[in-house]
């Protein structure tokens, strides 16, 4: 054991839904009352002082659904910081999916914190399987500063250097019901820093046992003891002075996989750049939009042949054209607000590459922002024949939006 004592930040969880053997609606009704019991303990300081998602805030979507009424209640946690929001929208299935569907996936979690005034600077995640290498930049670009996984053996406070240059910090949590010791005692057996984090699911009567467990933890540990969140935790290992030595986090393994397609073909709609016409919807990324949400909450691979052929796209080929085949498309999309064209691509090597990307209709502007789709403050000129110029660094992904 490095340290005497440690600070133990137990963070109470909400639960997901859970969709094991159950429809969709009959799970959403069975999750209704556990936040019921949840939010009333929150308002009502009974022992629970904080609360955080842990794999998604699409429940919470879905439950304003059913209790519009709710709305004021947890504006008014979410920004007393008492309610933490997550930045996913449903949990990533990194054997399933690829680094374009974790991008939309983290931009429709975003969007709901925001409408909370949050914005969350923690991603956890519940296993550790097919982590994609590209995990630390998509994450650091839309401002996340630290990745939680399950325990595993070994050092519990790593930085995850990834090939393109990105770091982050990586920690391991421990789960608790109601021993703490066991969980904490592994943590602690390698712990470089003294700060350790325990989640606690609120699932059932565990919602009024948070002061209970915590106050025996104060009794019978050394350590400090304190109802946190994953923010406030990740902020404190950031402030101790061993941050600059940790050592480095190895994933087991790298999935690559290819552009998955369900829903890019949904790009256009019939707002055909190519031939100048205009769209006959008036919000047609509203409805990819909801298209998405469709498909990470119900699986609804054929949800894109439902919209019928309103929404019929076309092949990328049609908008750009590419000189340096080490340089992939990976995203063409419509900006939320409909004007423009988003543009993203990676760099599939491990050497700089210089790209000209051509659109066949040209733009005036050319702005390069994060993952979020979010100005960063740089732009790229535009030769008369719609060409932009650039390097990408090795294994980078890169974002731009083309507007007039």
């Amino acid at each position: 054991m490095r340290h005497a004592s440690f600070v133990l930040h137990f963070i109470p969880c909400i639960p997901p839904m859970l969709l094991q053997g159950l429809t969709f609606e009959r799970a959403r009704l069975l999750w209704l009352p556990q936040f019921d019991r949840i939010l009333d303990a929150l308002e009502n300081r009974s022992g629970l002082e904080v609360a955080s998602f842990i794999e998604g805030n699409a429940p919470l979507e879905l439950y304003l659904q059913l209790r519009p009424e709710r709305f004021d209640q947890i504006e008014k946690l979410c920004k007393e910081g008492r309610l933490r929001l997550s930045c996913w929208y449903v949990t990533p299935d990194f054997g399933q999916h690829d680094a374009e569907i974790i991008i939309r996936n983290m931009q429709l979690g975003m969007s709901v914190a925001k409408v909370f005034d949050q914005r969350p600077t923690v991603a956890f995640l519940p296993a550790e399987r097919n982590l994609p290498p590209q995990l630390p930049q998509i994450l650091r670009s839309a401002g996340i500063e630290g990745l939680m996984l399950p325990y595993a053996d070994g050092v519990p406070q790593m930085m995850w250097k990834a090939l393109d240059g990105s770091s982050i910090l990586l920690t391991r949590y421990g789960v608790t019901f109601t021993d703490i010791n066991t969980p904490r005692r592994k943590l602690a057996a390698e712990a470089p820093i003294r700060h350790l984090p325990l989640i606690f699911p609120l699932y059932g009567d565990s919602v009024t046992t948070v002061q209970t467990t915590v106050q025996n933890a104060r009794r019978d540990l050394v350590d400090d003891v304190t109802q946190s969140t994953f923010e406030l935790y990740v902020k404190a290992v950031q402030n101790c002075r061993e941050v600059d030595d940790l050592s480095a986090f190895t994933p087991k393994e790298y999935l690559y996989k290819g552009f998955s397609t369900a829903f890019n073909d949904l790009i256009a709609t019939e707002h055909n750049f190519a031939e100048g016409r205009e769209s006959r919807l008036t919000a047609p990324q509203n409805i990819i939009n909801y298209g998405w949400k469709q498909n990470f909450i119900r699986d609804a691979e054929d949800f894109a042949m439902a919209l019928g052929s309103s929404l019929r796209g076309t092949p990328s080929d049609n908008f750009v054209k590419i000189e340096n085949s080490n340089f992939q498309i990976t995203s063409l999309k419509l900006p939320n607000d409909d004007k423009g064209l988003i543009v993203r691509g990676e760099n599939k090597t491990d050497a700089p590459q210089w790209v000209t990307l051509t659109l066949r209709t040209p733009f005036k502007t050319c702005e390069v922002t994060n993952v979020l789709e979010q100005r960063t403050g740089g732009a790229l000129p535009i030769d008369e024949n719609g060409a932009i110029h650039f390097q990408a660094g090795p294994r980078r992904m890169l974002t731009f939006h083309f507007h007039d």
